[in-house]
């Protein structure tokens, strides 16, 4: 078992990268929007992209391990 402060220290980095992704998340929301506003007539590919986004983010912030993941 590792030590409690690199437990410790385990958590925070995880809480940081749980934070980055939000961050990311709110960012490419914004810039998908800014897509939908320009490039009307585009929806549909606007919102497949969105799906699929939103859906890796899901995974990533579920804690769900890349190397679990199913391949496509």
């Amino acid at each position: 078992f590792a030590p409690s402060s690199s437990k410790s220290q385990q958590n925070e980095k995880i809480e940081r990268l749980k934070t980055e992704v939000q961050d990311l998340k709110e960012v490419l929301g914004n810039v998908l929007t800014l897509l939908q506003t320009k490039f009307p007539d585009d929806n549909v590919n606007v919102v497949t992209v969105m799906r699929a986004f939103n859906r890796e983010v899901f995974d990533a912030s579920s804690g769900l391990n890349l190397s679990q993941r199913p391949r496509n």
